[in-house]
């Protein structure tokens, strides 16, 4: 409301930060040092002004997004969601494990006791159609391409 270009008649807007506070105390230099270190979009926020970007509603808020190889050993997971207006329909492919070393720069573990979700594949649209939700989620039908159509090209799930 008040980062646009068009404000509120009659208002002034000042940013202001921590550092413009002449008797910041050190308790909260602390704290304001491990948010940054601990979650950067939280140090972001409330201690230089920025805009949310997530949110409580927000299921997974720890998450990379960096490529990796999926293991043979892997069990998989499908989770469906079904949108409803602007919520997207979606099918995400997955397996639980953990990195075997720094996340992101290692290979994935599988691992039923890990803490990872791992996301190998996915398919989504905002506003799908009821009637092309099976090629969204399996593309085409090869076998039988006239049981459903794709008229998107969906590639969907393997």
């Amino acid at each position: 409301m008040f980062r646009g270009r068009d404000l509120p008649p009659g208002s002034i807007v000042l940013p202001v930060q921590w550092n413009d506070n002449p008797w910041f105390p050190d308790v909260l230099r602390r704290d304001m040092d491990y948010d940054l270190q601990r979650d950067p979009e939280k140090h972001s926020h409330v201690w230089l002004g920025g805009y949310v970007i997530r949110s409580d509603a927000q299921v997974f808020h720890n998450w990379l997004q960096a490529p990796f190889e999926t293991p043979e050993d892997a069990v998989f997971r499908l989770s469906e969601g079904s949108g409803f207006s602007t919520d997207p329909t979606v099918l995400v492919h997955c397996f639980i494990g953990r990195w075997s070393g720094e996340p992101g720069a290692c290979d994935p573990v599988a691992d039923p006791k890990g803490r990872c979700l791992f996301v190998d594949h996915e398919a989504y649209a905002i506003g799908c159609p009821i009637d092309e939700t099976p090629a969204l989620f399996a593309g085409a039908d090869e076998r039988q391409p006239r049981r459903w159509g794709n008229p998107r090209g969906h590639r969907g799930v393997p």
